[in-house]
């Protein structure tokens, strides 16, 4: 090309060069978008990023792993809300501006598990709770010298009841303590040696500090007869105590009655007293009443037999819980429950006016059924109309708690015994929702006239079952929940049957006391403990809800109970605070005024912290750089003193140098 002078040449560069401009800058790309940040709450995860000022919209992609992104969400704002997100899940984040070239290079990754949103309205109490926790010695293994103890598992057994456990029920044979009259026409008394292994144990229950409570069941094998629906059944001699014993020759008992070779005496478990036998049943009921009413035993609490034993009559397929005497001429099982009870009751009201008690400070329970249940109604012979997703109660147990609240002559509780299973019927997988039968049957108790509106409700065994699941994180949260559904229906009580990993306790406080470095506490004796020292007796509990029907939640002034119902972990917003709950864990957070960060002092180059708690209790001051807690922690693990207040400095020395921002709250720690 040739130009005819030097200004046309200059025309033409300048144009060049503008052209080549234009060109150049619609062939660039926008940089990639700063200080991209997001929030997971509220079900929604919200984005926000820096303006760049060259572009014309912006893409959002999303992924469910890192480094995985794709095309989710256009938009021209510089922030975007996701709502298309799934309590629980974890979200990854980049964001591109675009322009007339494209989409530009991506923004540093982010990250945000959506939380589960739980909130506490305080602003009226839901109820107050009764609730106390407790477990039945039904074996030896806190006993020491004991065969098969070990003296320092036993040792750390004992300090748990001591620091976590109310009630302790004792049976007063049978389940550990032998037969204080085990040889019929002797003489028992209140004194002596026939009470040496119900004294060692009570023994245990008083020096832990426990409150004591006896059960009044078994009774020697001599006082005992199983009715079949026609006749009854005798135990011959003391090789039918613990076990049917099949007589292989014949044997004329101390009666003068003769049985053949190759009889099988009863069950002794599934027996009763023989009518004709109840004098010497009341004269032992007050040999107990009058030995550990007194000092240093000092026993207020009685429950009247043990799960209907014996009680039940296969001609009617129900139980026998009438106030029948029976027939008291010859050798007959035929009384009904309410008849005995009525009498004990007795016993031990005239005891106690004999010792100077009070009766008002005497109290007594029964009826002690077990609470059977079917899947639906019509996988049972009796179904009751009380129903929930958990299946559907027999009508027969109700039958004895209904008349036995308008028959009995007085009572200081009502006592039932139950787990959450089906007996008939199939079984459900949810062990969680099984729990609700818990509460189903102390609803419909504080329904009943005769007193089932106020008396305190005792489960006296009270079974979680695990479904075959033993991981011990899966039993704390199982155990926990079922606790909140029996607190929040009222009950006062639950007694495990026993504590230890070994014994039939669902689920157990402690490992077993017979293996060296045994009597170690299970995740669950944390929690069991908490409910009755965080949630007892005479605390209010407040509405709460979850957005996730896998988080519970128990609510109280002071303090607020999680427990995540899976298996994988859960992150939680609870009053503006983020937690991720582990498997199955169970978590208790504090968050009154006057057991959270009081005041800071802060200088240049520390931060003094005033913290105030419940005394002897561990808390976890935690310190973030930002308001979810998600950078830059600092922990500090302190038990409060006496006085409640403590407090610990911060020296950013774990820091290159203090940060622009600190935040601190106080979690409780057990």
């Amino acid at each position: 090309m040739r130009f005819c002078c030097a200004s046309c040449w200059k025309r033409w560069f300048i144009v060049l060069l503008f052209g080549w401009m234009a060109r150049a800058s619609a062939q660039t790309t926008p940089p990639a978008p700063a200080n991209l940040t997001v929030s997971g709450l509220n079900s929604q995860a919200t984005l926000s990023w820096a303006a760049w000022s060259g572009a014309n919209g912006y893409i959002v992609r999303r992924s469910v792993s890192s480094g995985l992104e794709t095309n989710y969400a256009t938009t021209t704002a510089t922030n975007y809300t996701d709502s298309g997100v799934s309590i629980g899940t974890t979200y990854y984040y980049v964001v591109c501006a675009t322009n007339a070239s494209g989409a530009g290079a991506n923004s540093s990754e982010v990250s945000v598990p959506i939380a589960v949103m739980v909130t506490v309205n305080r602003t009226t109490p839901q109820g107050t709770s009764h609730y106390f926790s407790g477990f039945s010695q039904v074996d030896d293994s806190l006993d020491y010298p004991w065969t098969g103890n070990n003296g320092a598992a036993v040792t750390n057994a004992r300090a748990l009841m001591a620091q976590g456990i109310a009630f302790v029920n004792t049976p007063i044979m049978a389940w550990g303590p032998g037969d204080p009259w085990p040889t019929p026409g002797t003489t028992l008394t209140p004194t002596g040696s026939s009470w040496q292994s119900l004294d060692l144990q009570i023994s245990n229950v008083i020096s832990a500090g426990c409150v004591p409570m006896i059960t009044l069941c078994e009774a020697p094998w001599w006082m005992k007869g199983y009715y079949t629906g026609t006749n009854t059944m005798l135990i011959p001699n003391v090789n039918g105590e613990w076990g049917s014993h099949t007589y292989t020759s014949a044997y004329t008992d101390f009666r003068g009655i003769k049985y053949a070779a190759g009889y099988v005496s009863p069950d002794p478990y599934g027996s009763r007293i023989i009518d004709s036998q109840m004098t010497n049943w009341l004269w032992l009921v007050q040999c107990v009443a009058e030995r550990y009413m007194a000092a240093p035993y000092n026993v207020r609490y009685f429950v009247v037999w043990n799960e209907l034993k014996g009680y039940y009559d296969p001609t009617v397929n129900h139980w026998d819980y009438n106030n029948s005497p029976g027939n008291t001429s010859g050798y007959n099982a035929q009384h009904g429950y309410t008849y005995m009870y009525n009498q004990v009751y007795q016993t031990l009201t005239n005891t106690a006016g004999s010792l100077g008690i009070a009766v008002s400070n005497l109290y007594v329970g029964g009826p002690y059924p077990v609470m059977d249940s079917g899947s639906s109604a019509g996988a049972m012979s009796n179904p009751s109309k009380v129903t929930g997703p958990w299946g559907a109660l027999d009508q027969r147990e109700l039958d004895v708690i209904s008349y036995w609240l308008t028959n009995k002559v007085g009572a200081g509780f009502v006592c039932v015994d139950g787990a959450n299973y089906n007996r008939f019927g199939t079984q459900f997988t949810n062990m969680f929702t099984l729990c609700g039968k818990f509460s189903a049957v102390n609803n419909w108790i504080r329904q009943q006239p005769g007193g089932g509106a106020v008396l305190p409700i005792v489960w006296t065994e009270w079974y979680t079952t695990n479904g075959g699941n033993e991981d011990d994180d899966f039993n704390d949260a199982l155990g926990s929940y079922s606790v909140i559904q029996q607190l929040e229906s009222g009950a006062m009580l639950t007694l495990l049957w026993g504590a230890q990993a070994s014994a039939l306790a669902e689920p157990p406080l402690w490992t077993s006391t017979s293996k060296s470095g045994g009597g170690q506490a299970t995740p669950f004796y944390s929690s069991y403990k908490a409910f009755d020292q965080l949630f007892g007796q005479g605390t209010s509990y407040y509405p709460a809800s979850s957005t996730s029907t896998n988080i519970a939640v128990l609510a109280s002034q002071t303090n607020i109970m999680l427990i995540n119902e899976l298996s994988n972990s859960m992150p939680v917003n609870v009053e503006n605070t983020n937690v991720i709950l582990g498997s199955y864990e169970v978590m208790i957070l504090n968050f009154t005024p006057w057991s959270q960060v009081q005041s800071l002092t802060l200088t240049n180059t520390t931060a003094m912290v005033t913290c105030s708690g419940l005394a002897g209790y561990p808390y976890q001051v935690q310190r973030g750089t930002n308001v979810l807690f998600t950078r830059m922690l600092r922990l500090w693990d302190t038990n409060a003193p006496a006085s409640g207040f403590f407090g610990v400095t911060d020296d950013f020395s774990d820091l290159p140098a203090p940060p622009s921002n600190a935040f601190y709250r106080l979690i409780y720690n057990p």
